[in-house]
């Protein structure tokens, strides 16, 4: 809960920049950083909270189905039960953070309740599954690469005997992972926007991957090619958000499962 609450901001300003196509560091994108906070740490508490218990759940039930415990496929099979499993439960407040967020007309901070209820106004029950296909690939592909990678780094490149060393380990595979998953993240984002805007419909994964493609290949150089991509899908400042939170959240879980009970 604190490191949502601390990295709300960040959160706003990338989803805003997705939204309206400004600068990450655009002013604009920061004149109310801790609007949709409340909707923010319900959803971002519950699914840092869920990922990390939910892969070992998964890596029990691969073990048991007959994988190798600690083997690529074990961590993989983990990642991918753990992203989907976070997908499923966490959507609807997903549908309520990001249409609070998008709600630009309104900048008073809206209780969860309140942000429901204006969802469920605007557009029935649908409204709270939107991007959820999206959100399913994304956190999928995420949980796959980062449950595999950082099993990898730890054993093989990093003395994870220290907190830094298991910090920059889970950081630099949830980088990787992030931009794996980043297209499915940018279809995500743009559903989302849709909604928020309303009277606009609300595209598929396809149609969105594919406007994406028609944009990078309208780009009249490599470069510029590289640039649009490396903007759309928030490689870069984005991908920094996602190392560090998900190296912080595993430090503060290890801390947590490994503190006395009282």
């Amino acid at each position: 809960m604190v490191v949502t609450a601390v990295l709300n901001p960040y959160d706003r300003a990338l989803f805003l920049s997705v939204c309206t196509k400004r600068r990450f560091l655009s002013p604009l994108n920061w004149t109310t950083p801790f609007h949709g906070v409340g909707q923010t740490i319900v959803s971002r508490s519950l699914s840092t909270g869920l990922y990390f218990p939910l892969e070992e759940v998964g890596r029990t039930v691969a073990h048991e189905a007959g994988l190798p415990d600690g083997s690529a496929a074990c961590s993989i099979v983990a990642g991918n039960f753990a992203g989907a499993v976070n997908a499923l439960l966490l959507s609807p407040l997903a549908a309520v953070k990001y249409r609070s967020w998008g709600d630009l007309s309104n900048p008073e901070n809206k209780s969860v309740a309140q942000a429901a209820v204006a969802t469920y106004e605007r557009g029935g029950l649908r409204a709270f599954f939107t991007g959820f296909s999206a959100t399913v690939a994304r956190d999928m592909a995420f949980g796959a690469v980062f449950a595999w990678l950082r099993r990898e780094l730890r054993r093989q490149f990093l003395h994870t005997d220290t907190r830094a060393g298991a910090f920059a380990a889970d950081a630099v595979a949830a980088g990787c992972a992030a931009i794996v998953s980043s297209p499915f993240n940018y279809a995500r984002n743009r559903q989302f926007a849709k909604q928020a805007a309303d009277h606009h419909p609300v595209p598929t994964v396809l149609q969105s991957l594919a406007y994406f493609w028609i944009q990078f290949q309208a780009r009249p150089t490599p470069y510029a090619r590289l640039k649009y991509a490396q903007t759309r899908l928030m490689i870069g400042w984005g991908t920094l958000r996602v190392a560090g939170g998900m190296g912080l959240g595993q430090l503060v879980y290890a801390a947590l499962c490994a503190a006395p009970v009282v």
